[in-house]
């Protein structure tokens, strides 16, 4: 792509590069002389700033639990929110989240993508659609959680089943997720890059053991302290899907 004007006129110019490669700068010099002119050309070398957003987060989790507040009348709730109520600090929760980009570089928009691997088993059999495949969940700004870079991110996800009665007792209901969850930046103008990600866990095991009553066991992570926090990992590769987890916890 030729440089504009201003650029060629002036001291330095800045750009964006679309993909993590080796950059080859060339110059053309076009120049008017008389018949018979000889030249001199030399070569100078220049100095390269490679200039890059950063990015830091505080990431927590709490414990798996039944919750009464997002039960319905005929189906029970379990997962990573507290017993009754809502809040983030119970549920995985992204936090101070702080995109900084370098001068002479300015403003852009911060968001989560998320994937998710469900793995749903009723009796040892899977019973969700797209069971064990490793797809978006939901859309790619993660429930549309966004931000300025610059300022300071925030969200959380609460990734649970909802479990209607079992059929005769002794049913079993297991749950093992797991989820990457990244940190994207969009410069004005630009295409969304990575910029850090990480992993996490959650699952338990449901038995029918009364007509009524689910026991639930092999929680994780386990009550009932809080769950381990993490540290994302800097990174150069996007998130890829082939499906969309649109309903993945019923």
């Amino acid at each position: 792509m030729p440089l504009s004007t201003t650029d060629l006129n002036g001291v330095s110019f800045s750009f964006y590069d679309k993909t993590a490669e080796t950059i080859t700068l060339v110059c053309n010099a076009n120049l008017v002389t008389p018949s018979g002119t000889t030249l001199a050309v030399t070569a100078k070398s220049v100095p390269i700033a490679v200039l890059e957003p950063r990015a830091t987060w505080g990431i927590t989790t709490g414990n798996v639990h039944y919750s009464t507040a997002n039960s319905t009348s005929t189906a029970r709730a379990y997962g990573l929110y507290p017993a009754s109520g809502s809040s983030a600090s119970d549920s995985v929760y992204w936090h101070d989240v702080i995109v900084t980009v370098p001068q002479p570089f300015s403003g852009g928009t911060c968001c989560f993508t998320q994937l998710v691997k469900p793995n749903h088993l009723f009796n040892g059999t899977g019973h969700d659609v797209n069971n064990s495949v490793n797809g978006l969940d939901n859309s790619f700004k993660y429930s549309n959680y966004t931000w300025t870079a610059g300022l300071v991110g925030t969200g959380y996800d609460s990734p649970a089943i909802l479990v209607g009665d079992g059929k005769t007792i002794g049913d079993i209901v297991t749950v093992s997720d797991t989820f990457n969850t990244w940190i994207m930046y969009q410069p004005t103008g630009g295409v969304w890059i990575p910029l850090q990600t990480y992993s996490y866990s959650w699952g338990l095991t449901l038995t029918w053991v009364t007509p009524g009553t689910w026991s639930m066991s092999g929680q994780s992570p386990p009550p009932p302290n809080p769950g381990p926090s993490y540290s994302g990992t800097k990174t150069t590769t996007p998130p890829q899907w082939s499906v969309v987890q649109t309903n993945y916890n019923h």
